[in-house]
């Protein structure tokens, strides 16, 4: 599930954050940020996610995401921290760099779990954020305590 910021003016460069904290979530179930840029097929979306399970994973999708337009997988890895009861801050970043290069980083507590880059081709005016929610089957509750967007070409 995405959530999209009320601020729609893209940025070429995009810090997010959100603190949150997930209850009655079920095995594999986590949030993080999203950052969208484009519309239509030339969407490019990409989910900077930290699973329960001590996992996290970025993920690329290409035109608008839905459950038949799948998502690539661009980096995986172990999170030391993981989403629960308990708020944590998750920090992502979306920056178009010289050349149309998209720089993703990924942060969870203050701790860096990704941080590359992607060449996938780019269309719009620059980056919206928003936050995204993993869950499965089972729902669970998502309390997002602050949110904060960035714009870091300034």
């Amino acid at each position: 599930h995405f959530v999209y910021s009320p601020y729609r003016t893209g940025k070429k460069q995009l810090g997010m954050s959100v603190t949150a904290s997930q209850a009655g979530a079920p095995s594999g179930a986590g949030f993080g940020v999203t950052c969208q840029r484009g519309t239509g097929k030339a969407q490019i979306t990409y989910a900077l996610v930290v699973l329960n399970t001590g996992k996290f994973y970025v993920e690329r999708y290409k035109g608008v995401p839905s459950i038949s337009n799948g998502s690539t997988s661009l980096k995986r890895g172990t999170s030391p921290v993981t989403p629960g009861s308990t708020p944590i801050t998750v920090v992502g970043m979306c920056a178009t760099l010289y050349g149309g290069v998209t720089r993703l980083a990924l942060f969870a507590e203050g701790q860096k779990l990704a941080d590359f880059t992607d060449s996938a081709t780019l269309t719009g005016a620059g980056w919206v954020g928003g936050i995204d929610m993993v869950s499965g089957k089972i729902p669970s509750t998502l309390i997002a305590r602050s949110w904060v967007e960035r714009d870091l070409s300034k």
